[in-house]
């Protein structure tokens, strides 16, 4: 895949330019009641190659990462594209980290009942206390696709049991999202792309979507079988299309990050 990004945690980004700090992040995103630490730890650049093995383990009350890119783990514990990070120092562009950590917390019970934003605040607060990063939030006008409905109408699928829980699966040629706003088309598009994606559709409901497309290939060796490059895919298959814009999106700002020192 053209990205890799760690699937199921989810927070909303609602705060602008206000720095955080350990403390700060380990405020539940519900509430003010304060979360679990990860009191041992242990961060360390990745000893293993590139291509080895990696992974992401979160269990009741660990977390272990092998070989995992920092920019990967950014993205996840901020639930936040790539593209839209700003300021990464040089030497974490590449850098790919190992991570021990544990919380002594013995409420065994409260720790299963840790939600994904909770996991993920805890996992801010982790960075923040042994990478020293500090961040915030601005908004930035950036070229950008505007997502709307293209002439002939919309193709959608309404979801018919919305009582459901929402399902999103992406590959690098295909999703099937279900009982899901247009919005959430648009953050999948802006993965796939590489530049935000505006909702303009003025769409409001819920709806099943699958869409199958093909990689930019040269004319001469594509497949005539195969599915239609991804802008034609979303006109004929979903009935949207995507025009060029520039519009103000939220960027996750790094103000300060370190390099990782061992125990």
């Amino acid at each position: 895949m053209r990205r890799m990004r760690m699937i199921g945690l989810v927070l909303v980004l609602a705060c602008a330019a206000v720095h955080a700090s350990a403390q700060s992040a380990l405020k539940a995103a519900e509430g003010d009641a304060a979360l679990p630490a990860y009191d041992v730890s242990v961060i360390r650049a990745a000893a293993g190659m590139e291509k080895d093995d990696r992974h992401v383990w979160t269990r009741l009350n660990t977390l272990d990462v092998k070989n995992m890119p920092l920019l990967n783990l950014l993205e996840s514990a901020f639930d936040v594209p790539r593209d839209m990070i700003v300021g990464l120092p040089d030497w974490a562009k590449h850098e790919r980290l190992d991570i021990q950590a544990k919380t002594l917390d013995a409420d065994t019970a409260g720790l299963r009942e840790l939600t994904v934003a909770q996991r993920r605040a805890m996992m801010q607060a982790l960075f923040a206390d042994r990478l020293g990063l500090k961040w915030h939030y601005e908004t930035r006008v950036l070229p950008s696709y505007d997502l709307v409905v293209a002439s002939g109408g919309a193709k959608l699928k309404p979801t018919v049991a919305t009582g459901h829980n929402s399902g999103v699966s992406v590959n690098d040629t295909r999703f099937r999202l279900t009982n899901v706003p247009v919005p959430e088309l648009a953050v999948v598009l802006a993965d796939k792309l590489g530049r935000p994606v505006v909702d303009k559709t003025g769409l409001t409901g819920r709806y099943d979507m699958v869409m199958e497309w093909s990689a930019d290939l040269p004319v001469a060796s594509a497949n005539v079988d195969a599915p239609p490059p991804l802008f034609t895919a979303l006109h004929e298959q979903l009935g949207l299309k995507l025009e060029s814009g520039k519009d103000p999106v939220q960027v996750f700002v790094i103000d300060r990050l370190t390099p990782p020192v061992g125990n």
